[in-house]
C-alpha cells in the first residue's frame, strides 16, 4: 500500500478560524476570497484526511453549542413567559384594588 503524498501548501495557512467557518457551511470561493488563494486550492485542502477529520470534529463541536444555545433560548423565554404572566396577575389586582376603592363610599367632613 503507496502513501499518498501531499503537495505542500504554499500560500494557504489553515487554521481552526478556516476550519470552523467551513463546518459552518461557508462556501469555498467565500473562503478563497478571504484566504487569498484560489477556491481549488481550498478544495484540495479539504479533501486531505488530516483536514477531514479536523472538520468532522468542528462539525460535531457546531452541532453541540447550537444544541446548547437552545436549551438556553428556551430557557429564557419561559423564564419571560412566566414574568409576563405574573406582571400580568399584579395588573389585573391593581385594577381591581382601584376599582373596588373608587366605588367604596366616602366619608363627608362636617363643615361647622
Amino acid at each position: 500500500m503507496e502513501v499518498k503524498r501531499h503537495r505542500r501548501l504554499r500560500r494557504l495557512a489553515p487554521d481552526a478560524e478556516l476550519v470552523r467557518r467551513r463546518a459552518a457551511g461557508e462556501t469555498l470561493r467565500a473562503l478563497a476570497a478571504d484566504y487569498g488563494v484560489a477556491h481549488t486550492t481550498l478544495g484540495r485542502y479539504f479533501a486531505r484526511a488530516e483536514a477531514v477529520r479536523q472538520l468532522r470534529e468542528a462539525g460535531q463541536s457546531e452541532r453541540r453549542a447550537a444544541a446548547t444555545r437552545r436549551v438556553a433560548e428556551r430557557r429564557a423565554e419561559r423564564a419571560i413567559r412566566r414574568q409576563a404572566k405574573e406582571q400580568a396577575t399584579l395588573a389585573q389586582a391593581w385594577t381591581r384594588a382601584a376599582a373596588a376603592a373608587s366605588s367604596a363610599p366616602r366619608a363627608t367632613p362636617f363643615c361647622l
